[in-house]
């Protein structure tokens, strides 16, 4: 996952994301269908992971 640096807003009170998937943004085809993101980082080798929840009630 890259972070962009406008994402890093403090005042924000809402969580700010980006999403990647083989070099394309698709964070504005996702964000309308996104339920819940949940991102785990793990400790040491362990492997972090992102949890999506979409909505797909339109079939």
């Amino acid at each position: 996952m890259n972070v962009n640096s406008d994402l890093l807003n403090l005042n924000s009170k809402s969580p700010a994301f980006s999403i990647v998937i083989e070099g394309k943004d698709v964070t504005t085809v996702l964000d309308t269908r996104l339920m819940s993101l949940t991102l785990t980082d793990n400790r040491g080798f362990e492997a972090d992971q992102l949890d999506l929840e979409l909505d797909d009630a339109d079939g």
